[in-house]
């Protein structure tokens, strides 16, 4: 459904002051809750008051947790991490999973996409949830990317810029 309103131009935003260290702290703390079993470590603080939809940007947070503990070992912890700088807020979601082939780095964030990994197979999913949390900080006029050696683990990145 979020796919078809993004497409038709009639996805939801909220307008609003957030705190981004809480919506961070919330995500986190619903995937311990709902993953106990799983060490999810959550470290930094920005301090920072954006303007925005806090949901829609719970939503990506989210998506990269869920990725972040589908992908990568029961054993292996993920870890947040938020920070700013000048311009941004920073939020980064490391695993320590079988990565990201090198040439589909880019390409996980179309619509349906999902790669060629063999893990793709016994974890369930659609291809959509990092399309539409890229038209999410798209929207917020942030970026969204991943860093992956494609053996050892994913790094994804959201940063999403500061008011002044």
């Amino acid at each position: 459904m979020d796919v078809t309103q993004i497409e038709v131009g009639k996805f939801d935003y909220e307008e609003d002051l957030y705190n981004f260290d809480n919506v961070a702290a919330e995500a986190v703390g619903h995937q311990r809750v709902i993953n106990p079993e799983r060490k999810i470590i959550l470290t930094g603080q920005t301090k920072s008051i954006l303007r925005g939809d806090k949901y829609r940007v719970g939503q990506v947070i989210t998506n990269l947790l869920i990725n972040a503990l589908k992908y990568s070992p029961k054993d292996a912890p993920v870890k947040v991490r938020i920070k700013k700088n000048r311009e941004a807020v920073i939020l980064s979601v490391t695993d320590f999973g079988i990565g990201i082939p090198k040439g589909e780095t880019k390409s996980i964030f179309r619509e349906f996409y999902r790669t060629g990994t063999p893990q793709k197979d016994k974890a369930k999913g659609t291809g959509l949830g990092l399309f539409i949390s890229s038209k999410i900080v798209k929207h917020h006029n942030g970026k969204i990317c991943v860093k992956s050696d494609g053996v050892s683990g994913s790094v994804f990145f959201m940063e999403l810029p500061r008011e002044h």
